[in-house]
């Protein structure tokens, strides 16, 4: 079972490309409560066949970019995109706790370039996210801008969703032990179980 997180997904209208391996897209958060993340949706479209996609769950610098450090990471196909748009998940191949009032931010990269490639839409005139904003470089991380300069104001469309963690049930009173049974024999319109 997932649910879902912070999000955003109002305002979509314009859109970001993502061509060259060393461009990437965006998006810092503030969770407002604490969660075991599981997936990422990005609203978008693919041109072509750009292939392999990565998305990167970091920590956040002092001046709010990505600092450079994994927490966790996903890899999603986006030849399977539409050439219209809509809502792609990348599931994160682990799925560490975030904390409730930490920033980070999630980074989204080209595996390869040269052969298509995908666009993200994001909020570039009326953006309320609070817990953060959309950024971008266009050379690997070595420099990190504001949409149009727009004092980081703009906001990608995306959700976040956390995996649940399996919570044992109540011990019953009698014995203060898990009582479960299993089906051992069927015979002659009888069916017999044994407690474990």
């Amino acid at each position: 079972m997932s649910t879902k997180y912070e999000y955003y997904d109002s305002g979509d209208d314009a859109g970001f490309g993502v061509s060259q391996i060393d461009d990437w897209p965006c998006q810092s958060f503030t969770p407002a409560t604490s969660f075991k993340i599981g997936s990422i949706k990005i609203y978008g479209r693919r041109t072509n066949t750009p292939g392999n996609i990565t998305v990167h769950v970091q920590g956040v610098d002092g001046d709010g970019n990505p600092d450079g450090t994994d927490i966790c990471s996903g890899t999603h196909d986006a030849d399977t995109w539409d050439l219209t748009d809509g809502w792609h998940e990348i599931t994160m191949s682990t799925s560490p706790t975030l904390s409730a009032g930490t920033q980070y931010a999630f980074v989204i990269k080209l595996v390869a370039a040269g052969s298509g490639s995908i666009t993200v839409r994001y909020d570039n005139s009326s953006a309320t996210f609070s817990g953060g904003n959309m950024m971008y470089t266009y050379d690997g991380g070595s420099n990190w801008y504001n949409r149009a300069g727009l004092e980081k104001e703009d906001d990608m469309l995306f959700e976040l969703w956390g995996v649940e963690a399996w919570t044992a049930p109540t011990p019953t009173a009698e014995n203060n032990m898990y009582t479960m049974r299993r089906l051992v024999a069927a015979a002659k319109s009888q069916i017999y179980y044994e407690d474990e």
